[in-house]
């Protein structure tokens, strides 16, 4: 563990060293220039740039052993038996619509217990960006549907009554 706080306390400074590398070397070509050796500089550049691709290697290393995030699927939030037939219904409620409308149908499902709520990020995964997050949140939250307009979802959602 100690070993990996060291190596990460050098790799967030690799751009400082990266920097450091460079005016090293546009020292060196200056002195070289004047007609100066390359001494102790030229090792020590050597060395950083084995460190900047060995930082390269480990920051590779580090980014395939992240988890992936995990992707949850639409039907996890389906709490009926006939997950796919009311997610095709969904669809064919919510894909032609924008706004709240197109929150409509999860909100009586929500209230007929057909479903979880999904969260925004699952909402535009399934259905595409229909409305943004903040009135995604409204239309939950403080919902201006009118009674008619439940009442006639509530129908077109009525085959999945439990």
């Amino acid at each position: 563990m100690a070993s990996f706080k060291a190596l990460n306390e050098i790799y967030s400074n690799i751009g400082a060293i990266k920097k450091y590398r460079n005016d090293l070397m546009a020292y060196l070509i200056i002195c070289n220039a004047e007609g100066l050796k390359e001494g102790e500089e030229r090792v020590f550049i050597n060395f950083l740039t084995s460190l900047i691709r060995d930082l390269g290697l480990l920051d590779d290393w580090l980014r395939s052993r992240e988890p992936e995030e995990e992707k949850c699927s639409f039907d996890s939030f389906i709490l009926i038996a006939k997950k796919e037939r009311l997610i095709k219904k969904l669809h064919l409620l919510i894909d032609n619509s924008t706004g709240r409308k197109s929150v409509l149908p999860i909100k009586v499902a929500l209230g007929m217990k057909l479903m979880d709520k999904p969260t925004y990020k699952d909402f535009i995964a399934e259905f595409g960006k229909k409305i943004s997050e903040s009135e995604y949140s409204k239309a939950f939250n403080d919902p201006k549907f009118s009674d008619e307009e439940i009442r006639n979802m509530e129908l077109k959602l009525s085959g999945f009554k439990q």
